[in-house]
């Protein structure tokens, strides 16, 4: 089966170098910009616990997309800077199986009282 996967991409890969000589510009510099990257594309045939997709980046990116998209952006420069800390407080502590809304409890009371509020990062 390695055998068959590694022609396959090895055929693929000529018929990348041959475009990249094409006289339309546009085709071989796309497959200039393939040809590149060509390796990374298909490490995970041959690395051990590498994913053929990017589907965790994916699903941590949601979150945020669904809230973009319900809320259609921000609009000031504060605005998105809050957003983009409150999300990554928020994925962060769903790793780490903690709750978020007792951590933002948690911070601003000791804001309030003036006292060092709960670490983000454990360890």
């Amino acid at each position: 089966m390695q055998a068959v996967r590694t022609a396959a991409v090895e055929s693929l890969g000529e018929v990348i170098l041959e475009g990249s000589y094409s006289r339309a510009a546009s085709l071989a510099a796309y497959c200039q910009r393939l040809q590149e990257k060509f390796p990374m594309y298909w490490l995970f045939t041959s690395a051990e616990g590498v994913e053929p997709t990017n589907n965790h980046a994916e699903r941590v990116q949601r979150r945020a997309v669904l809230w973009r998209r319900k809320s259609f952006g921000c609009a000031s420069g504060a605005g998105c800077r809050f957003v983009e800390r409150i999300l990554t407080v928020d994925g962060t502590l769903r790793r780490q199986g903690r709750n978020a809304l007792e951590f933002l409890s948690g911070s601003i009371a000791a804001h309030r009282l003036g006292a060092a509020g709960p670490r983000l990062c454990m360890g």
